[in-house]
C-alpha cells in the first residue's frame, strides 16, 4: 500500500514536472516568434516622434500562421512601418519582424477593441493609385464589409532650412493620412470629389450623389467617408449597386 502511494506521488511530481517544462517551451516559442531585433531609437533630432501614438497600448497581434497572441504593450511606428513591443521580462523594445504579422489589435484602456490594423506585407492587396513616398504596409480598418474602407496613415518628415531657429535639429515629423475602399482584393483611392468618388459605383451614380448631397457629406471627411461605404454596402446587399 504504501509503496503504491509513493508511485503515485511520484508519478504526480513526473506529470507535473512535464507539465511546467511544456508551458516553459510554450512560452519560449511565443517569445522566439513575437521577438525581433532591438529597437534603437533614431529620432532625437527630429521634433515630435514616428509613431501612431506615443503611448503604449495594449493589443494583440494575429501572425500569419494563424496564432494570436495577446497581452503585448505595442507603439506603431508609421514612419518606418514597425510594430515596437515592450517586453516586459527583458525590460527593452523590439521591432517585431512584420513578415510575421497579419493583423493587429489595439484595445482602449476599458480592454474594448480601438482599432484594427491589417499588414499587407504578406499579401496581394496593393494601391491601385500608389505614391511611393505614402505607401504604407499597416492600413487601419475603419470599414469591414463587402466593401471595405482603410485608411494609411503615414509620418512623413519635414526638413528645416538651414535658416531655422532650431540649429541642432533637422526636422520635424508630420503624419499624411489616405483613404481608401477594398474591393476584389484590390486598394482604391477614395476620391476627395464626391462627383468622382459616385463615378466609381456607376450603376448606382445618381442614387449616390443623392445620397451625398442630401446629408452635405464630404469625402474627405472620415465619418463622412465611412457613412458614404456604409450605403453603398446596403445598396450591395440588396442587389443594386455594381461597379
Amino acid at each position: 500500500m504504501i509503496k503504491n502511494i509513493c508511485l503515485f506521488i511520484s508519478l504526480l511530481i513526473v506529470f507535473a514536472a512535464k507539465a511546467q517544462a511544456q508551458q516553459v517551451t510554450d512560452g519560449q516559442q511565443m517569445l522566439q516568434k513575437i521577438t525581433g531585433s532591438d529597437f534603437k531609437i533614431y529620432y532625437q533630432q527630429y521634433d515630435g516622434n514616428p509613431y501612431y501614438s506615443s503611448h503604449w497600448a495594449n493589443a494583440s497581434v494575429k501572425l500569419v500562421s494563424g496564432e494570436v497572441y495577446s497581452g503585448l504593450l505595442v507603439k506603431i511606428d508609421i514612419y518606418n512601418d514597425q510594430l515596437i513591443s515592450y517586453n516586459k521580462r527583458l525590460n527593452k523594445q523590439i521591432t517585431v519582424d512584420k513578415s510575421i504579422i497579419d493583423e493587429i489589435y489595439l484595445y482602449n484602456t476599458n480592454g474594448g477593441q480601438t482599432h484594427l490594423i491589417k499588414n499587407v506585407f504578406n499579401t496581394n492587396v496593393f494601391d491601385t493609385n500608389a505614391v511611393p513616398q505614402t505607401t504604407a504596409n499597416f492600413y487601419f480598418v475603419l470599414l469591414n464589409d463587402s466593401i471595405s474602407v482603410w485608411r494609411s496613415s503615414k509620418k512623413l518628415i519635414e526638413k528645416y532650412s538651414s535658416l531655422s531657429n532650431k540649429p541642432n535639429m533637422i526636422g520635424r515629423f508630420y503624419t499624411k493620412s489616405r483613404y481608401y475602399y477594398v474591393k476584389n482584393g484590390n486598394l482604391h483611392s477614395i476620391p476627395v470629389s464626391k462627383k468622382k468618388l459616385a463615378k466609381e459605383f456607376a450603376n448606382n451614380k445618381k442614387e449616390i450623389m443623392h445620397f451625398i448631397n442630401k446629408n452635405r457629406y464630404k469625402p474627405k471627411n472620415e465619418t463622412d467617408i465611412i457613412a458614404i461605404f456604409k450605403y453603398i454596402n446596403e445598396l450591395i446587399k440588396g442587389g443594386e449597386a455594381n461597379k
